[in-house]
């Protein structure tokens, strides 16, 4: 909790990873975090490739 209070009296967006079920994701909103990502929501996906 005080990385969250830290970051949202910062102005900071405070970003939650790696995380994978419904239960985790219950205790993210719990803690005020601004943007879950993991394997919740989707897997990896490769990175674009560029071309010059």
């Amino acid at each position: 909790m005080a990385i969250t209070f830290f970051a949202h009296n910062a102005n900071i967006p405070c970003i939650a990873e790696f995380f994978h079920n419904e239960s985790v994701q219950s205790v993210i909103n719990t803690l005020g975090i601004d943007y879950p990502q993991g394997y919740y929501f989707s897997e990896p996906s490769a990175a674009p490739v560029f071309s010059v």
